[in-house]
């Protein structure tokens, strides 16, 4: 998550460095982020963290990744997350 984030801004600062291993690298973990989310759309944050971070986390990686704000993923997340706020917006 975090760590696409990184690949994808290095390449933007060094676009010639290991580019093909770095596209690589960022394809394999969208991926992973698609087949980890959870079937409600949240992301458990195995980190020690919150579903809300998990979820902050797979959205941020997968917008690096080059997902669409509209895709699946990321709207699946979204409903998670506005199905689980409270009513005094916390």
């Amino acid at each position: 998550m975090a760590s696409l984030t990184a690949l994808v801004e290095f390449q933007k600062h060094d676009p010639l460095h290991r580019a093909e291993e770095i596209l690589a690298s960022v394809e394999r973990g969208r991926s992973f982020l698609k087949r980890i989310q959870r079937e409600d759309g949240s992301w458990y944050g195995s980190w020690a963290c919150c579903f809300t971070y998990g979820c902050w986390f797979g959205i941020e990686g997968l917008m690096a990744a080059g997902e669409s704000g509209d895709s699946p993923s990321i709207t699946k997340c979204c409903a998670y997350l506005l199905g689980h706020q409270n009513s005094n917006g916390g």
